[in-house]
């Protein structure tokens, strides 16, 4: 069987809800499964006059993620509105990080498709607050607002396209979970939203030509990454064959995960930065990372998983499999 005559490329965009009680801008509680609407308050909710303040565990707890990661943490950093419109944001914007993150660089290592260790380059993990969620009731035109989830921190993890398959990109996201919960500081849990990740895909050619990146959004498992991404492997091989489809031809778009059909749907051409009108958050001044937490954090780090699954093989002589069930739940 020849080979294809085009490379994958994959980069992930996760977003990580951290481990705290409240929300990352006011004293609300940040818990899942609440009766809908009954944990938010004048600041998360965007009432005028209403005015955020830091949490201070969510940002300990995103210097400690991205430290886990091999990032950089830096010394100074601020924040941005992301402006855009959604009936589930009810301030108009998020608060976010835009030209300045809290974490750059890092690594996640995984095994590659060919056996070797691929390190999968982290470019930027910025700290941000979450939407609220709609519900479309069945059968009916009607969607439902719950805005509990409105200003849980959220730790978005942007990775450079260096994954090289649907399996690569399962691995990658199975080690940064093993990451997470080994630090302590996200549950990690797709089905309950702690873990939510949008794949970019695209597939480069012999004769250097792209075609253009699509972003799935709405991917509620692992097992429907791996789909979505080998269902977009396909259709955007048919579609450079058919119609010659490239990034110089074709916009950038973000299409839609419908896991009853098994496939994506178009949704939007993709926004740029200057779509979201980004500009800097007028009320909260910018933020100098003391250097004694990074170092506090750093220093409490546990063996990352898999560096103790290779001293577990090594030391005892365990297979792979079975190194990976002992160190699975620590």
């Amino acid at each position: 069987m020849s080979a294809a005559p085009f490379r994958v490329l994959v980069g992930m965009e996760v977003h990580l809800q951290l481990r705290t009680r409240t929300k990352a801008f006011c004293g609300c509680r940040a818990v899942y499964g609440a009766e809908p609407n009954t944990n938010v308050c004048p600041v998360c909710l965007g009432l005028p006059g209403a005015l955020p303040v830091l949490n201070g565990e969510a940002l300990r707890l995103a210097v400690r993620t991205g430290l886990a990661l091999g990032a950089t943490v830096a010394a100074r950093t601020k924040w941005d509105r992301k402006n855009y419109f959604y009936p589930d944001l009810p301030k108009g914007y998020q608060i976010s990080q835009y030209d300045r993150p809290l974490c750059s660089g890092g690594f996640i290592a995984i095994d590659a498709d060919d056996g070797s260790e691929k390190r999968v380059r982290i470019r930027r993990a910025h700290l941000e607050e979450d939407t609220g969620k709609s519900f479309h009731v069945a059968g009916t035109k009607h969607s439902r607002i719950d805005l509990n989830r409105c200003g849980t921190p959220l730790l978005e993890i942007v990775s450079e396209p260096d994954l090289a398959s649907a399996a690569e990109a399962v691995r990658y996201l199975e080690e940064l979970r093993r990451i997470v919960a080994y630090a302590g500081t996200s549950d990690g849990n797709m089905q309950e939203g702690n873990l939510r990740c949008e794949p970019n895909v695209n597939l480069e050619y012999a004769d250097g030509e792209k075609t253009p990146i699509v972003e799935v959004k709405n991917v509620n498992s692992v097992g429907n990454v791996e789909r979505a991404i080998l269902f977009e492997v396909e259709r955007q091989d048919r579609e450079r064959r058919e119609r010659g489809a490239t990034m110089a031809t074709t916009p950038r778009s973000t299409r839609g995960w419908d896991d009853a059909k098994g496939e994506t749907v178009h949704q939007r051409t993709k926004e740029s930065a200057d779509d979201y009108r980004y500009f800097p958050e007028p009320d909260l001044p910018p933020l100098d990372v003391d250097e004694a937490l990074v170092e506090r954090e750093r220093a409490s780090l546990p063996e990352a998983p898999r560096a103790r699954r290779r001293r577990y093989a090594e030391s005892w002589g365990l297979s792979a499999y079975d190194a990976g069930v002992l160190t699975a739940a620590s």
